[in-house]
């Protein structure tokens, strides 16, 4: 009976763990990006070096907007020294949108020494990545460039990077 019960939970464990780890290539990224936007229901976690009109341009902080309105919690932690180099009228219109009375949902955390690029939906999934989520778009129309990211549904893998980010974020996620 015991063993049954063995086999079976192995058995779920490697289904639950089917098609969730893969790797993704430029054009993965940036409908995983307006997927969390859109449809999470509890927090969306970017981190990214720079903010820039190139990747969060109106159509994503418009998305922004329509996720805090759920209450969806929006946190972005950014900065990769200590100059700043973001489109500072961006970090503007972050301000303004904080303002706002759903503006609260919303944390920019600027970290000054990171390089990382993460995206994480829920507890849904996680995104560890070359692709610079909030500047970078990733049009074809552009020309290429290479960016390469990881992407995981691992519970455990996910509770890791947002304990190790709630230390550096300074916000409990």
């Amino acid at each position: 009976m015991i063993a049954t019960y063995i086999a079976g939970k192995i058995a779920e464990m490697e289904n639950e763990r089917k098609g969730a780890d893969k790797v993704l290539s430029t054009y993965d990224h940036r409908p995983l990006l307006i997927d969390a936007l859109e449809n999470a229901q509890n927090s969306v976690i970017i981190v990214s070096p720079w903010i820039k009109a190139g990747g969060l341009n109106n159509q994503i902080l418009g998305r922004i907007e329509k996720a805090l309105q759920r209450k969806t919690q929006i946190i972005i932690g950014y900065g990769i020294g200590e100059k700043e180099d973001s489109d500072k009228w961006i970090l503007n219109k972050l301000a303004e949108v904080q303002k706002k009375k759903y503006g609260q949902y919303l944390k920019v955390v600027r970290l000054n020494n990171t390089h990382e690029k993460v995206l994480m939906k829920d507890n849904e999934f996680m995104v560890i990545t070359s692709f610079n989520w909030l500047s970078f778009k990733g049009d074809p129309e552009k020309g290429f460039r290479q960016e390469t990211g990881y992407y995981t549904e691992s519970k455990d893998t996910i509770a890791q990077m947002k304990q190790s980010l709630s230390q550096r974020l300074g916000i409990e996620l």
